[in-house]
């Protein structure tokens, strides 16, 4: 079974963008509360046996990326790296 959760970016600048937009809002905390949600639902998702799970953000088009390589590296690659490892410990062998 195939399972794909969707995105952190896209939740985090909707709420920014769309319902916000003339706030300065933490991303950082908006970011963490989300990877909270997602850390949950994909330890689910691995004890109900899932063999591949896909978490994606639209982080780039054909032409370059839509944010700074450095924002991605400090925002997304390490909130990333923790939801595999969460899954890692439930069931090692999900293909991610």
């Amino acid at each position: 079974m195939a399972i794909e959760l969707g995105t952190l970016w896209a939740v985090v600048f909707s709420a920014c963008v769309a319902q916000h937009p003339y706030q300065t809002l933490n991303v950082p905390g908006l970011l963490g509360r989300v990877v909270e949600l997602r850390r949950f639902q994909v330890q689910a998702m691995a004890r109900a046996d899932v063999d591949i799970l896909r978490l994606g953000d639209d982080v780039a088009i054909q032409k370059g990326m839509l944010m700074s390589p450095s924002l991605w590296l400090a925002w997304l690659k390490p909130r990333l790296a923790a939801l595999t490892a969460a899954v890692r410990t439930v069931k090692p062998d999900v293909l991610m």
